[in-house]
């Protein structure tokens, strides 16, 4: 890669993967992926190994598919919420999610508008 380019894409992480995805019959089909984003600091970061259940990892990827999240973006954002009370990194909530928080606002109002209306 010339240097003028590399400068170009200093901030940003690219990587082009060609995958060979399915075989039928003799017809090939194959993917192209091109992830381009901001990269965060390697130095930020440490890379460490661990081996979870089969099970766990299916439940992480569906959840990380769920939130449009990668499967190391789930894993983070669920153990900074571990040590942080439930609160996140700050990544945007599912609808799901969102629709549930909204329902326990109007529950909390609801309440609260019946203590004003009743002080008893």
């Amino acid at each position: 890669m010339d240097s003028h380019f590399a400068s170009l894409l200093s901030p940003i992480w690219c990587k082009l993967a060609f995958t060979k995805l399915v075989r039928k019959g003799l017809v090939e089909v194959f993917t192209i992926s091109v992830l381009i984003r901001l990269m965060a600091k390697q130095d930020d970061y440490v890379r460490y190994t661990i081996r979870v259940p089969a099970d766990l990892y299916e439940r992480v990827s569906k959840a990380a598919e769920g939130s449009s999240r990668s499967v190391n973006a789930e894993i983070n954002e669920r153990l900074e919420s571990s040590f942080t009370g439930g609160i996140g990194t700050g990544t945007p909530l599912t609808v799901e999610a969102l629709r549930e928080e909204g329902r326990k606002v109007e529950e909390l109002l609801r309440a609260i508008r019946e203590k004003l209306d009743d002080p008893e």
